[in-house]
């Protein structure tokens, strides 16, 4: 049994990997590349439901599914910084707290440095503060 929305949603993710595990999410997804996309786009959107899928997915992820919602993971930082550090970041770390596109420009680069560094900047919570501050160093370096 497949994930039988065209464009999953987190609760559909969810509950398969519920039903399924989220090794045999993740392979039922990476084989159909438009729904993979589809999680992904969420991912980056900084939408804490997605967040909470990727960190369950990363579970049954490998190599270039790694790959793919690291970086989905990281542009999620500057759409909702405060909801990365809450629910991405005790997962993921500050692996992601840097730009891990592989094939950008110098312009998309420096677009995401700037908005992912003000997006942290802005996050005024004392329960996030050492790991915002944590991932600020690896954004800088």
């Amino acid at each position: 049994m497949y994930i039988a929305a065209s464009t999953p949603t987190p609760d559909i993710v969810e509950a398969r990997i519920h039903i399924v595990g989220a090794q045999s999410t993740v392979r039922e997804l990476w084989r159909r590349p438009k729904q993979w996309d589809a999680v992904l786009d969420g991912v980056s959107s900084g939408d804490q439901r997605w967040l909470r899928v990727a960190t369950e997915l990363k579970e049954g992820a490998d190599a270039g599914q790694s790959e793919g919602l690291a970086i989905a993971v990281s542009r999620s930082i500057q759409h909702d910084a405060n909801g990365f550090l809450r629910v991405a970041f005790p997962s993921f770390g500050v692996a992601v707290c840097q730009d891990l596109t592989i094939e950008g420009t110098t312009q998309e680069h420096a677009s995401f440095q700037m908005n992912t560094e003000k997006a942290l900047i802005a996050v005024d919570d004392e329960t996030t503060r050492k790991d915002r501050d944590a991932c600020l160093i690896e954004l800088r370096k």
